[in-house]
């Protein structure tokens, strides 16, 4: 009768020794994940590090060749070039760096850079309204579920740029009105002068 006794509180003890490592196996696999994916999180410096440099790049690449396009066949070939190709830079930078790169505005010219969802519409508030004064910071960074986007302002500062952008009547070209006409029939993204607020670069980074 010792001996069974003995042998059941010895298996008891086996199976509460048992028990209590997988309570505590259980309890470190669920805190690993979080803490790993805190640790993990991209901060608001990092963004900001990594969305210049992108959006740096970005711009590089555009205006080279847009200038390369310029002395080939002027501004109506530069138009042309923009719309067949200006999207594969942008789509092959995000693809080579992980993230979505792209431009906004409210006075866009192609359809898909238009204005959309709430972190768009904060930014552009952000440097149309009184926020983006003497002082404050030339990017912004706001979060969507728990991702961030980083955004940058694109200004005219180039006259270059007025051949495309600037007046209908006096410094576009007729040549360019016309291809302009035909591959962007809603285009609104003309009538700037020297320094106005062209639109802003967009990065999303999956966090």
């Amino acid at each position: 009768m010792r001996l069974f006794s003995h042998l059941i509180l010895k298996e008891f003890m086996l199976m509460f020794l048992c028990l209590t490592w997988l309570l505590i196996s259980c309890g470190s696999s669920d805190s690993s994940p979080a803490e790993s994916q805190d640790n993990n999180k991209m901060t608001q410096a990092e963004a900001r590090a990594e969305g210049d440099q992108l959006t740096n790049s970005a711009q590089a690449v555009l205006l080279a060749n847009v200038s390369k396009a310029m002395s080939e066949g002027g501004p109506e070939h530069a138009v042309q070039f923009c719309n067949l190709k200006a999207a594969g830079l942008t789509d092959s930078l995000s693809e080579m760096h992980g993230a979505s790169i792209g431009r906004i505005s409210n006075r866009n010219r192609n359809p898909d850079n238009k204005i959309v969802g709430q972190t768009d519409i904060l930014a552009w508030n952000y440097w149309t309204g009184k926020q983006a004064g003497q002082g404050a910071p030339d990017t912004v960074i706001y979060e969507r579920s728990g991702k961030p986007y980083y955004y940058k302002p694109i200004r005219i500062g180039m006259k270059t740029c007025l051949k495309c952008h600037g007046s209908r009547s006096t410094e576009i070209s007729l040549a360019t009105l016309n291809v302009l006409d035909s591959l962007y029939p809603g285009d609104k993204a003309v009538n700037y002068r020297m320094g106005d607020l062209r639109g802003l670069w967009k990065v999303g980074f999956e966090n």
